[in-house]
């Protein structure tokens, strides 16, 4: 768009030092985008926001907060120059922790209008969800284009591999095995100096425009990231997960990409390989697609807001009907923005998990905010795996969480004061543990983070304070209140004190139970009202260390230093040298697809007690994010056929899995390095992933070979030296294609530009 004259917009970004290089691109682009509709000033230091406006006349501020501001922001006298039209842009996940940090520098700032990349952040935090606009992800069409390279990879796998992209990392594990396929190593976003072999830029585009086939995945958030625009502006073939986010940006099914899931993924692909005009059709409207309407000429959400705000009138308001939609005008009752809800599966699991904790099921609600922060270090979760400790009388391990939590937000992303809600737990967490002078000495130290958890648990803190006077009032929610990203339910002052209550007792702290109690009385709708708010101290905030480390941390750390040395000790007695696996990088694949693969069921089977292979899967599945149940089976008792082998039949095993609660395992291991497990073949049958061990030995390698004249499963690797012949064997999700497996669609598209040809 070209303005004779566009207005001034100052961008406040206070972006950590060494950041990547594709990051900073990532950054610069922004900018790029902004510049298209204003007179960009940038500001990348502390400053006096009166002086900025006086110096530079700015008709817009724009304040960035976010997952890179590492560093403290200091920007004063934000209350002047009303005049100027001010906004905040989050540039982060739609989970990230770092939403408080935002809303905490939002509210210091005076901001309360937000723009976000991420397309799901309406579902992530709700609380801002009715000011908050989508400034979505897109490219830049001189970058991201058709090269003419020759189509040499066919399928090129980008991006990080970390547990909160579990589509991706399924869909890679498939491709891999089926196809040749290039993956691109990530380094991380945050270390310029971790990240110096990463291909971006011009590369990273020419290596996309290379190949047939890439797909990715939009995180557990099933969000919009740059690549579902990268990789089809490069003319390239989109593979992804189908998902409301995705579809609003106009992705289709089989008529712009190909949504798949690791069950049918190498079935469509292996149908477009052998159709090439459809290949191209789809690959060509996908192209087409993101050329048209997710470049950054059609960003233009942060200039219309600015525009329509201009001209809005008394009885109307500005909204945003669906992420990529234009901003427009509407009454004021009418209704809000429009965010796509995707239902990631940690926010099943958190909805779950707070639904058993409602139900005081607290080893089921653990269960469930566990394998959330398998994905990634949440909040949400995090507060609610507090609470439940508290409630089975573990307070230790709550301030711990607690402590985890609000010094990231302090320590590292640099807020000013943590969430309010975190912080009300974090002062009753005290209280669990019996320190009822450290609860009582930070009780005021955020006083400008208001909230009614935070206010109930001042509440309680002044019936325990020996120095009050008078009653108490009631607390009340009020339309100050800071907004949170924990959506707790609305409950009363007694309700609440209840649960604190219940937990102080099962915590050992019946004596402040008991007085707690007794003094509810003197909470009032008509007593005195609370102490009057002092200062907020920003002078910091140090967490005391728990008394102990959690079991959990000591049991890792040393099962971590025994690997270790049992490798060491491998490595000095077989001296292997040359491309051979040593035993130590067998175990760390092994260890590796414990933890990373979809795994809802593991059985583990070893002829005696002692098995290293099983003792490291077995603490591997523990951090699976799927939480697997697992069935270890000692072989040890059970008849022995021949001397030194052991039998587990089918009909054995079924009930040793029914008393386990596991269905189809998808995992089974038998570990046969030292001795034999003579195990029928149709008890693996529903297996996806067979690990076995000990192959060179004659009862295991006629399982061997029962296994392979299935012609679904196929040996993942072969290791003849090691464990006495080790074999990974998968079951692959599909069997050669029959009939055309893509959607209507797809099929409706090809008919119609048959009719115009």
């Amino acid at each position: 768009m070209s303005l004779a004259r566009p207005p001034k917009l100052v961008l406040f970004r206070s972006s950590s030092d060494g950041l990547p290089a594709f990051i900073r691109l990532h950054l610069a682009q922004q900018q790029a985008c902004l510049e298209q509709f204003f007179d960009v000033v940038l500001i990348e230091k502390d400053c006096d926001y009166a002086q900025v406006c006086d110096e530079h006349e700015p008709d817009m501020a724009l304040f960035e907060s976010g997952v890179y501001a590492t560093r403290p922001r200091r920007i004063t006298s934000t209350n002047s120059h009303p005049q100027v039209l001010k906004a905040g842009f989050i540039n982060s996940d739609a989970y990230c922790l770092t939403r408080s940090s935002f809303v905490s520098d939002m509210e210091r700032w005076g901001v309360g209008t937000y723009f976000g990349i991420a397309v799901s952040l309406g579902e992530y935090f709700p609380a801002i969800a009715d000011q908050l606009f989508t400034w979505p992800n897109f490219v830049d069409p001189e970058l991201y284009r058709d090269y003419g390279e020759t189509k040499l990879i066919p399928v090129c796998s980008t991006g990080s591999a970390a547990r909160h992209y579990p589509w991706r990392n399924r869909i890679n594990k498939v491709l891999s095995q089926c196809y040749p396929s290039l993956a691109m190593p990530h380094f991380g976003w945050f270390s310029a100096a971790n990240s110096t072999r990463m291909v971006f830029g011009e590369k990273y585009a020419r290596l996309l425009n290379a190949s047939v086939f890439a797909p990715t995945c939009g995180t557990i958030a099933r969000e919009v990231v740059r690549k579902h625009f990268e990789i089809p502006a490069c003319r390239t073939c989109l593979l992804t997960e189908k998902a409301a986010s995705i579809e609003a940006a106009g992705f289709e099914d089989g008529v712009n990409c190909l949504f798949v899931d690791d069950k049918d993924v190498a079935e469509k692909v292996e149908y477009l390989l052998t159709h090439p005009d459809d290949l191209r059709r789809i690959t060509d409207a996908g192209h087409e697609l993101v050329h048209s309407r997710h470049t950054a000429r059609q960003r233009s959400q942060i200039y219309d807001w600015y525009r329509l705000k201009r001209a809005v009138g008394p009885d109307q308001r500005v909204i945003q009907p669906g992420p990529f939609e234009p901003l427009r005008l509407a009454e004021s009752g009418s209704r809000a923005h429009q965010h796509a809800i995707s239902s990631g599966p940690e926010r099943t699991l958190l909805r779950e998990g707070y639904r058993h904790l409602t139900a005081q099921q607290y080893a089921e609600a653990e269960r469930c905010f566990i394998r959330c922060l398998n994905y990634h270090f949440i909040p949400e979760p995090l507060l609610g795996l507090a609470r439940c400790r508290l409630a089975s009388g573990r307070p230790r391990e709550a301030l711990t969480d607690l402590a985890r939590l609000i010094h990231r937000e302090l320590g590292f992303h640099h807020a000013i004061d943590p969430d309010p809600v975190e912080w009300a737990w974090y002062l009753m967490t005290l209280l669990c543990c019996g320190e009822k002078a450290a609860a009582l000495a930070r009780a005021d130290r955020f006083t400008t983070a208001r909230h009614i958890e935070l206010a109930y648990a001042s509440t309680v803190l002044a019936l325990l304070d020996d120095n009050r006077n008078g009653k108490l009032a009631l607390p009340v929610s009020s339309p100050s209140d800071r907004v949170s990203v924990h959506q707790l339910p609305q409950r009363s002052f007694d309700d609440w004190l209840d649960e604190l209550l219940h937990m102080l007792a099962a915590c050992g702290q019946r004596g402040l139970a008991a007085r707690l109690s007794a003094a509810r009385s003197d909470v009032t709708p008509n007593g005195t009202r609370l102490p009057s708010e002092r200062t907020a101290s920003t002078d910091g905030w140090r967490v005391e260390k728990a008394e102990r480390i959690p079991a959990s941390s000591q049991l890792r750390a040393k099962l971590h230093e025994l690997r270790n040395g049992a490798i060491r000790r491998v490595r000095r007695l077989s001296g292997k040298v040359g491309f051979q696996k040593t035993d130590a990088e067998l175990l760390n694949d092994m260890e590796a697809l414990a933890s990373e693969e979809a795994i809802e069921g593991a059985v583990l089977i070893a002829p005696t007690r002692q098995s290293r292979l099983l003792d490291a899967l077995a603490t591997n599945l523990q951090r699976n994010t799927s939480c697997p149940k697992i069935l270890r089976i000692d072989c040890s008792t059970l008849p022995r056929p021949a001397p030194g082998a052991v039998t587990l039949d089918a009909a054995t095993l079924r009930g040793l899995l029914r008393a386990a609660g596991i269905g189809a395992p998808s995992l089974f291991c038998i570990d046969n390095g030292e001795a034999d497990v003579v195990v029928e073949d149709d008890a693996l049958r529903d297996a996806k992933i067979i690990v076995l061990t000990g192959v060179q030995r004659a009862r295991t390698s006629r399982l061997l070979a029962s296994l392979l004249a299935d012609p679904q499963v196929l040996p993942s690797s072969l290791e003849p030296s090691l464990w006495n012949g080790c074999a990974v064997l998968r079951r692959m999700p599909f069997e050669p294609a029959r009939d055309n497996p893509l959607p209507a669609a797809r099929r409706r598209a090809a008919v119609a530009e048959e009719r115009t040809s």
